[in-house]
């Protein structure tokens, strides 16, 4: 689990929380909004307030995980990492999906590509980026899950038995003498 410490409002009581659950990889993150940096990166424990507990932080390339979501979401053929979405989902969530474009910004006098946020909401993305993070962090078998998930062979079907009957075209079979 990674749990959002970035917002500027709630770091302390996130921290608080995840430090007690670490063991159970429970993780405060930050996202890092800059083209280029990895998707993830854990750094070493940073000691939190005068207790100087640990703090495992999980860093968040969330432009790098912003293009690799909508370079998945156009993909046309189904395969690895083309994107399913539950037909369940309404058109704001598709709204708050769609609401951050890549724009070249003017920064410090010079030019940069950044995600920009267009519309109010993008709650949809948001969660899309951490949800990635958390898969890369976990780092699944996806083979061992995708034949976990194979339904089990059905056994070959056997001839029903035919009863053990005589019919006048077959003579009967007689047993051997001793």
């Amino acid at each position: 689990t990674i749990i959002d410490s970035g917002d500027g409002k709630t770091q302390k009581e996130v921290y608080r929380y995840v430090i007690p659950r670490q063991r159970k990889k429970v993780f405060a993150s930050k996202g890092e909004g800059q083209i280029g940096h990895p998707l993830i990166n854990q750094t070493p424990p940073t000691k939190f307030a005068k207790r100087r507990e640990p703090v495992w932080l999980v860093h968040i390339g969330v432009d790098t995980a912003k293009d690799m979501i909508f370079d998945r979401c156009a993909m046309t053929e189904i395969g690895p990492k083309y994107v399913h979405f539950s037909t369940a989902l309404s058109a704001e969530w598709f709204n708050q999906l769609a609401a951050e474009e890549k724009k070249d910004v003017t920064v410090s006098g010079r030019m940069e590509t950044r995600w920009t946020q267009v519309r109010a909401r993008n709650e949809a993305l948001d969660c899309f980026v951490m949800n990635l993070a958390a898969v890369t962090l976990i780092r699944p078998q996806w083979d061992v899950l995708r034949e976990s998930r194979k339904p089990a062979e059905p056994e070959p079907e056997q001839e029903p038995e035919r009863p053990n009957t005589w019919t006048p075209s077959q003579p009967p079979k007689l047993a051997a003498p001793s």
